[in-house]
């Protein structure tokens, strides 16, 4: 490894592998975030733990928070990813949550934009998933991590 003393990054190699674009390592990122409830009632506890982690394109996301309040019949949806995920790319973390209504709940972002959606996986083939809404939910802890490419 050879790190320029000008800042412009750390070179990884002389010879690229087929496809790459780049071998240097030029941008490094860690931060907070602040989650938000886009839809499906609740409020999102004033101190959340949102963490994030940005090498190249990827980033790493880590959130502890708690809903308050009541949920409604609208899918449940945050907002407030510390960057827009890449159009086309989905990437899926398993949930932890107090009091959720189903079993196998997990996140999902939202390609090209700052969201994230709740969902279940169906047995049925022909359904797949299920988005759920805000009233499966009982106020409580969300925890989930995961990560993403910009």
């Amino acid at each position: 490894f050879l790190e320029f003393p000008d800042g412009s990054g750390i070179h990884f190699g002389a010879s690229q592998g087929s496809g790459s674009t780049s071998e240097k390592l030029d941008d490094y990122e860690e931060g907070t975030w602040t989650p938000a409830v886009a839809a499906g009632g609740w409020s999102i506890n004033t101190t959340p733990s949102a963490t994030y982690t940005k090498i190249g394109r990827a980033v790493n996301i880590q959130c502890y928070t708690s809903i308050t309040g009541t949920g409604n019949s609208t899918a449940l949806k945050l907002s407030g990813l510390p960057f827009n995920p890449a159009s086309n790319h989905f990437a899926v973390s398993k949930l932890d949550a107090e009091l959720v209504n189903t079993h196998g709940a997990y996140v999902r972002t939202d390609p090209g934009t700052d969201d994230m959606l709740f969902l279940t996986s169906e047995e049925s083939t022909s359904t797949g998933r299920t988005t759920l809404a805000g009233n499966e939910f009982g106020a409580g802890y969300l925890i989930f991590s995961f990560t993403y490419f910009v």
